[in-house]
This record gives C-alpha cells, sequence and structure tokens, in this order.
C-alpha cells in the first residue's frame, strides 16, 4: 500500500449538505474541514462523520469529535 492519495477540500461554494469518511489516519484532513464548517466559515450546511478503523486501540479524535458536535449539534451527526 502507499498513499495518501487524491485532494481534500471544502467546496465553499456549494450548499449541500456534507458527508465525511474517514478511515484510520485518514480522520485528521476531515477533521480540518470540519473545523472549518464550524468554526471559521459562515455555514449552516448539515455534517455527518462516518469514521471507522480496525481496533478499537486505533480510534483517536474522538474528544475534538465530540466537542464539535457539542458546538453545533442540531448540524453534526
Amino acid at each position: 500500500l502507499h498513499g495518501p492519495l487524491g485532494h481534500a477540500f471544502l467546496r465553499r461554494e456549494a450548499k449541500e449538505d456534507v458527508i465525511l469518511v474517514a478511515g484510520g489516519s485518514g480522520l485528521a484532513p476531515i477533521l480540518s474541514i470540519t473545523r472549518a464548517l464550524v468554526g471559521t466559515v459562515p455555514d449552516a450546511r448539515r455534517i455527518a462523520l462516518y469514521f471507522g478503523v480496525c481496533r478499537r486501540t486505533d480510534l483517536f479524535g474522538l474528544q475534538e469529535i465530540e466537542r464539535i458536535r457539542n458546538t453545533v449539534p442540531a448540524r453534526f451527526s
């Protein structure tokens, strides 16, 4: 395996709700996009975040996800 591949960025002009999917260390760029949606960009889009790992010990960023969810509970699932 090799990677990372591709580009991850927020399309500011889009008006549709946002679905974010990450696995393992791919959560890092997804959290960056999520922070932009709830903090620096005036945005009302709803956000759905799906994050998967192989083992429970691989989980990280849960406190950050919870903090974001508590900031905009009506928009985040």
